[in-house]
């Protein structure tokens, strides 16, 4: 696909306007992009596929904040961030521990084979 000088490209002007950015920004615009994506793929006869990729590209980019802002990372807005994958994970039943109202903060692994070691 070639672009033209001065054509417009919806692509390249969201990866513009994501530079434009401050990073607290991109960090809140990106929690608010994996929600709405996540509704809609929810909407869409319950797409789940679409949804965990909204869940895993939301955990990507705010790895990626963490990596590139060692010294200054806005703990704020990656809790957000962090308590809402909690949220969903725990709504759609990943996380065989999690009670409502899923307003926890991360998740406990279990044996694969399902046993409670004491």
């Amino acid at each position: 696909m070639v672009a033209e000088a001065g054509a417009s490209n919806s692509h390249t002007d969201n990866k513009l306007q994501k530079l434009s950015l401050s990073d607290h920004d991109g960090l809140q615009l990106t929690l608010q992009n994996a929600e709405t994506e996540l509704r809609s793929a929810l909407s869409d006869s319950f797409g789940t596929p679409r949804a965990m990729r909204a869940i895993y590209k939301l955990i990507g980019d705010a790895n990626i904040y963490i990596n590139t802002h060692k010294a200054d990372i806005d703990v704020k807005e990656l809790e957000k961030a962090a308590r809402w994958v909690t949220k969903i994970v725990g709504i759609l039943g990943l996380d065989a521990n999690a009670k409502p109202p899923y307003d926890g903060l991360g998740w406990a692994a279990t044996p694969l084979n399902g046993a409670i070691n004491p």
